[in-house]
């Protein structure tokens, strides 16, 4: 891959966090495989705009303005989500759902596309399937829950701190 220059960003920013983890390495590929051979960029240009993108959207910010937030004692109407995301881009995105440990459906990808330009959010024109349920939850992630995690300076997922949003 082109993204030598990147990687600390991409680290930051685009973690895998699944374990073992393979440092984002084999999630950058295969999106880039997905997504990234269709856009009309380069590897490393492809790259470098989606971590623009991430800086100018920020989606926890757009989440906790409709009261949306991370936490473990509350769940959210997936429609209420939505409506969110659709007010704070003026687009509608996907969201795809995982099973948390307690069988509650929690938001595991939110899918936004892009025109051509690589500046304009759009609706995206063919959507995932929606595997959430009705409720959908946010639940806060720490590091205990990561399994198998030999070293935790080789994938340090950063994300805004709440009181900065």
């Amino acid at each position: 891959m082109q993204i030598s220059d990147l990687e600390s960003e991409l680290l930051k920013y685009w973690p895998n966090i699944k374990c073992p983890s393979s440092e984002g390495k084999d999630l950058w590929r295969n999106t880039w495989n997905a997504y990234g051979v269709c856009s009309g960029l380069n590897e490393h240009d492809y790259f470098n705009k989606a971590l623009e993108l991430r800086e100018k959207i920020d989606m926890l910010s757009i989440f906790n303005k409709n009261g949306i937030v991370s936490t473990d004692y509350a769940d959210y109407s997936l429609a209420d989500v939505k409506k969110a995301i659709l007010g704070g881009i003026g687009a509608s995105a996907a969201i795809r759902c995982s099973k948390n440990q307690w069988d509650e459906s929690q938001v595991y990808e939110i899918y936004l596309c892009f025109d051509k330009d690589a500046k304009t959010v759009i609706d995206c024109p063919v959507l995932p399937v929606s595997n959430c349920a009705p409720r959908v939850v946010f639940g806060s992630f720490t590091y205990d829950m990561l399994k198998n995690v030999t070293s935790l300076t080789k994938n340090p997922i950063r994300m805004r701190a709440m009181n900065s949003i």
